[in-house]
């Protein structure tokens, strides 16, 4: 059981971007392109194209400097079964329209949706990164009692 990719290979699952809706914010002296696709019914976005703009506000504009756009993307039940991310930054994307005519090259965020009520599930064998994250779920739990 594998995820296809787009044709000829060129593209990794993740940077399809088929049936997303384009809306442009100014942020500061820049324009972001965000990409958000339509979410499978027990899932949502974690935030809003608004929320995300609010919050890159207040960031320093070195930090986040070349990022161009941010994919809110709907990740479909196999690649959330095989290859479940709750987000990516990606340096170097090709975010792409079925038609194969890419609509924006270079660094992004992606946000991938969630089904808020489903248990997240952590195998035995995890990595540190995977250790660290499991550490910080932890506490931010012990913090919500």
């Amino acid at each position: 059981m594998t995820i296809p990719e787009v044709a000829r290979g060129q593209y990794t699952f993740w940077e399809r971007i088929d049936d997303a809706r384009e809306v442009t914010r100014i942020i500061g002296n820049r324009t972001i392109k965000f990409y958000v696709q339509q979410t499978l019914t027990d899932c949502i976005h974690a935030c809003t194209v608004d929320d995300i703009a609010h919050l890159l506000r207040y960031l320093p504009s070195k930090d986040w400097e070349g990022i161009g756009a941010v994919l809110l993307r709907q990740a479909r039940r196999k690649e959330q079964t095989l290859a479940s991310v709750w987000g990516r930054l990606a340096y170097a994307v090709d975010l792409v329209k079925k038609s194969g005519r890419v609509v924006y090259r270079g660094p992004a965020i992606v946000l991938e949706a969630v089904n808020p009520i489903a248990p997240v599930k952590f195998g035995r064998g995890l990595s540190i990164d995977s250790l660290d994250e499991l550490d910080r779920l932890r506490s931010w739990a012990q913090n919500q009692v």
